[in-house]
């Protein structure tokens, strides 16, 4: 293992309207929480400026975060910094994170207003199980509907509660079959572009690519991209 340098993590420019320590707090969310992976912990920084973090079940990528010049990777559970050198570290190498983000426009694409992310959040959150349940059990239904006489919309519901919210801007198919996604997922995801915006109000661009494949929200070109993988009902 090679020491780390003192050299400090500073973000690039960029996310002046961003709430302090939501960025941080979003890459927190997105790591894995148990030992099996223990390199699915990490933080992990590219020389490029890029920061990615994974658990396989969702994954956020931020271009243009700092200015090292190196990679590294940071274990958030444990805050214990390592630099890579072409050898694997914690038991094998960071995965390749870029084929897990789909290339080109999904089955449908629309946008979203933050407004609309804003007020979804805590109906949302309304849809967890108790925190003692698992994650992973936790399924609402998310359903895209374009209707020439009206508004297009996406649904989110589980059977106790829902929420409907205006796209703007949809091509693509004219529906989508209901897809099957954890709410704390949709929920991170959302507070995470709500925070970036700050109060300002912004779009934020999802692409879906249709039953069991990933569905990613971004803004400014892929500057941001979380993506989220849908669960398997039955």
């Amino acid at each position: 293992m090679i020491k780390a340098t003192k050299q400090p993590i500073k973000r690039l420019p960029g996310f002046d309207n961003m709430r302090p320590g939501a960025l941080e707090r979003a890459f927190k969310d997105v790591v894995s929480k148990n030992d099996n992976r223990p390199i699915l912990q990490n933080l992990h920084l590219t020389s490029d400026g890029s920061a990615v973090a994974t658990d396989t079940h969702v994954l956020l990528r931020v271009r243009k975060f700092h200015n090292l010049g190196i990679n590294v990777n940071l274990n958030l559970l444990k805050f214990m910094p390592e630099l890579e050198e072409g050898d694997p570290l914690i038991g094998s190498a960071y995965p390749d994170t870029d084929r897990l983000i789909p290339a080109g426009p999904g089955d449908v694409t629309f946008e979203l207003l933050t407004p609309e992310l804003r007020k979804a959040l805590p109906v949302i959150k309304s849809m967890f199980y108790p925190a003692a349940g698992p994650d992973n059990s936790q399924v609402v239904r998310m359903q895209f509907r374009k209707d020439d006489r009206s508004e297009d919309y996406l649904q989110i519901g589980s059977d106790t509660s829902q929420v409907t919210m205006i796209t703007h801007n949809a091509l693509g198919v004219d529906q989508l079959e209901p897809t099957g996604i954890n709410p704390r997922y949709l929920y991170n995801a959302f507070r995470l572009f709500v925070d970036y915006f700050g109060r300002a109000d912004g779009l934020v661009r999802v692409d879906w690519y249709g039953a069991l494949r990933p569905i990613t929200l971004s803004v400014d070109d892929g500057g941001i991209s979380y993506l989220i993988t849908p669960l398997r009902t039955f």
